[in-house]
């Protein structure tokens, strides 16, 4: 439940950014293709990230999405961890995602990559802040509390 809990709740903040400005971009989360391989050129690398910001609306098709998301986050658990650190994020880098966002729930903290400098990860700690600004749509703020404050047994 908090792996579903903080994709919707990063979703549903991205949603009511886009709808309260009448800005012109999707969100998309879990099960919902990316097709890196197209923009990576290598067959292996085929996503479904569990948040997705998409500004090109040309490239959203029936199948799935055609071009690079503005904005990606993943939620970790402790199988997908090296997958979303490693593999995804050289990836995402590579076909020129503007940020990517790992946010590891077992931490409690985000690790965010920004395409300006893509190999120098940032770290925010949730007992050091509440709020996570999104740089790629300047003036949303994400509140942390509901992402990270839910326990579960």
């Amino acid at each position: 439940p908090a792996h579903n809990i903080a994709v919707h709740k990063i979703a549903n903040a991205l949603m009511s950014f886009k709808d309260n400005r009448n800005l012109d971009f999707e969100v998309f989360t879990d099960n919902v293709a990316l097709y890196c391989n197209e923009l990576h050129g290598d067959d292996k690398n085929f996503f479904l990230p569990d948040v997705m910001a998409i500004c090109d609306r040309k490239g959203i098709r029936e199948d799935g999405i055609h071009v690079v998301p503005t904005f990606v986050a993943e939620v970790t658990s402790k199988e997908s961890k090296p997958v979303d650190f490693n593999q995804k994020m050289y990836v995402y880098v590579d076909i020129g995602v503007q940020e990517y966002w790992v946010v590891d729930l077992q931490r409690k903290r985000i690790v965010r990559y920004l395409l300006e400098d893509p190999f120098y990860p940032e770290e925010f700690l949730y007992s050091d802040i509440k709020k996570m600004n999104v740089q790629a749509f300047p003036g949303l703020e994400i509140d942390l509390a509901g992402i990270f404050e839910d326990e579960f047994d």
